[in-house]
């Protein structure tokens, strides 16, 4: 589900180019994505319950936390004002990205 997340924050890095404050937090929105679905593909490789796996999951946790609290740290300090209107193209790719990750998300269920 990495990927729906990756694609869907730089189709938003490319829309907000016009401000520098919501590229930033869509960058780093991305980065966290990328550690996220990281974090989470090492702990499938890992046995269940075993203390490397709780510590990734606790890791996991703890950036996508993190970041929560930077966001709403940028937006109570009034970095983060009103978002820039989505172009044709960064839309286009926004849905596809959407499309993506739900594809990921529902295709396993339906071979369960």
């Amino acid at each position: 589900m990495g990927v729906g997340q990756l694609g869907a924050a730089t189709a938003m890095v490319f829309a907000s180019r016009a401000s520098f404050p919501w590229q930033r937090f869509w960058s780093w929105l991305g980065l966290v994505a990328g550690v996220k679905t990281l974090l989470e593909c090492m702990t499938l490789m890992l046995p269940d319950g075993s203390g490397l796996e709780m510590l990734l999951t606790l890791s996991v946790f703890s950036v996508v936390g993190a970041f929560a609290v930077s966001a709403v740290w940028w937006w109570r300090r009034g970095y983060l004002r009103a978002h820039p209107a989505l172009t044709r193209g960064p839309l286009f790719w926004l849905l596809g990205s959407i499309a993506l990750w739900a594809a990921f998300a529902m295709v396993p269920g339906l071979f369960a």
